[in-house]
């Protein structure tokens, strides 16, 4: 998505598996696709400013680690849906093992804004 896109995007979902690679092995004349997992570990200023109109964003399946790391998610004032686990839990993100998450995460960095 490039950066036209993205300013007038409302909902975002970032896949872990971004991309696709060829390998090619040593031992055979032919080359193998594998598909690569990239996985998130902080949110940056620059998406912030970018996705400022963005209202829903998933994360989920990512490695984001501490609440600190979604503090750019201050900026995206219109978001009131952010998923960083699926509803039964399967691909959370590290964060979502820190005791008070949610909390920290709905009133502290998102201010309230978050319905979902």
């Amino acid at each position: 998505m490039d950066r036209g896109d993205c300013a007038n995007a409302r909902d975002v979902t970032v896949p872990w598996t971004l991309e696709k690679k060829e390998k090619e092995r040593m031992t055979a004349r032919r080359s193998r696709c594998l598909v690569v997992a990239v996985s998130i570990r902080k949110i940056h200023e620059s998406f912030a400013k970018a996705c400022a109109n963005v209202r829903r964003l998933s994360l989920i399946g990512h490695a984001i680690q501490t609440c600190d790391a979604l503090e750019p998610l201050r900026k995206l004032v219109n978001l009131y849906d952010l998923k960083l686990k699926r509803i039964d839990g399967q691909f959370a993100n590290p964060v979502c093992d820190v005791p008070g998450y949610a909390r920290i995460v709905c009133e502290d960095v998102c201010e309230g804004r978050l319905v979902y």
